[in-house]
């Protein structure tokens, strides 16, 4: 959802009534954005394909890790009561109503984060991490398009989003933490443009975090909205229509620059048109699938989602969950590095679609990576394992020698023998000589 302002936008990932029908979910799986517009209550019957998509069965067999103990802050529009995550504190920002869920993202991002089960059944997971604990950190009241629908919204009393709203959210993480109140995680999944007044106060917040070994996950940039009857732009593998290189925002833009910052884009569903969720860009990190995903509106119905860059931000959020809980001594700069190292692409030939590729969680929790903690560079990669063999004894050499010697071992004995007799003898002889 993007807000235009004379100097730039101001973005959430995709609005959420526009969101891409979800293809093969079941018929009492109702589709996200329509079933808020419609205010009916939903319920999904089966988990999110995410499970299988992300070999999360794997990680909890192999690894056992499912985010237990790890807090991540979700700085959005807020996560409703019904959302059935361990929601451990909210604080609203910028004059954002705390109880206003006019806007459910903040609820769908944390639902694919934590979300517990669907029905409470193990079998029908829901969040990428649901052990994981939440806080919510509300900088808006509405999704506002354009100029106009801002002005009506703050008429109304409802806020709309601001880098100052965002910066006031970061400095509340900065301060818990240095508080003694740990949290690893921060996922952001919104976006403002570079040409946005004030967007210059989010880069000392991040820095500040950095120094506090917060990890922030952050929406790279979706496909701008297009007027009526507009081509919605360029499918995979054609040229883009902007340059990707100066495709930006923020605070996701900032990972070029900072070591504790991920940004990442979406993943389509496969064989689904990317340019209608993801926008080329040479600042994007990692990409995630989230087409499909089920995840809960605010009063804790269930529902199906498409694919937009904030919602694969909050898939990789829970897999960094699991990363710090897998290794409380990895650093923000060390997890950020095996989420791109162990992405499923060429690290060192990303590209404006896909980054460095898709996140892999197993492979980011179990790969051997040496990464300095502090700039997060890899210093050493596993190298593919060699084939071992048994160690067996050497083969003894032909001995050309041992006719040989065996005739002179045997002409030694008979000689040693008559030695042996002379010497026995010798005493009776020279008696004999004497007489």
């Amino acid at each position: 959802m993007r807000w235009g302002t004379a100097a730039g936008a101001v973005a959430l990932g995709l609005a959420l009534p526009a969101v891409v029908p979800v293809g093969p979910a079941s018929a009492e799986t109702a589709d996200c954005g329509q079933a808020f517009q419609d205010g009916q209550p939903v319920t999904a019957d089966q988990g999110s394909p995410l499970v299988e998509q992300l070999g999360l069965a794997q990680v909890v067999e192999e690894v056992g890790v499912d985010g237990s103990g790890v807090r991540v802050a979700v700085v959005d529009s807020g996560v409703g009561a019904g959302v059935p995550v361990d929601l451990v504190a909210a604080q609203a920002f910028g004059g954002a109503a705390p109880n206003d869920f006019a806007s459910p993202h903040g609820s769908v991002v944390a639902g694919i984060i934590a979300g517990a089960p669907v029905g409470g059944a193990a079998e029908r997971p829901v969040g990428v991490a649901p052990g994981a604990e939440i806080i919510s950190l509300k900088v808006l009241d509405v999704d506002a398009q354009g100029e106009q629908q801002i002005a009506q919204a703050r008429q109304q009393g409802q806020t709309t989003l601001t880098p100052q709203a965002v910066a006031q959210a970061l400095d509340w993480v900065a301060a818990q933490v240095r508080g003694g109140n740990d949290i690893g995680v921060v996922n952001v999944s919104l976006s403002v443009d570079p040409g946005v007044a004030g967007v210059d106060v989010l880069r000392p917040r991040l820095e500040a975090l950095a120094a506090l070994d917060v990890l922030v996950v952050a929406a790279a940039p979706n496909v701008p909205p297009r007027g009526e009857g507009e081509e919605q732009g360029a499918t995979l593998g054609d040229p883009p229509t902007e340059d990707p290189a100066e495709v930006v925002a923020y605070p996701a833009g900032y990972s070029q620059v900072l070591p504790n910052v991920l940004s990442v884009g979406s993943m389509p569903f496969v064989d689904a048109d990317p340019s209608s969720g993801t926008r080329p860009s040479y600042f994007t990190d990692v990409v995630a699938p989230s087409d499909g995903a089920v995840t809960y509106l605010p009063d804790g119905s269930s529902c199906a989602l498409g694919f937009a860059s904030s919602y694969s931000t909050a898939v990789v959020s829970g897999v960094a969950a699991l990363l710090r809980q897998r290794n409380p001594d990895w650093t923000a700069a060390e997890v950020r590095t095996r989420l791109v190292e162990t992405a499923g692409g060429v690290t060192d030939a990303p590209n404006a679609y896909g980054g460095a590729g898709v996140v892999q969680p197993y492979d980011a929790l179990t790969r051997t990576l040496q990464v300095d903690p502090v700039t997060g560079e890899v210093t050493r990669s596993a190298s593919a394992p060699r084939s071992t063999t048994q160690a067996e004894a050497p083969t003894p050499q032909e001995d050309l020698l041992d006719d040989s010697r065996q005739d002179f071992l045997w002409w030694g004995l008979v000689a040693g023998a008559g030695v042996v007799l002379a010497l026995v003898l010798r005493p009776a002889t020279s008696r004999l000589r004497r007489r």
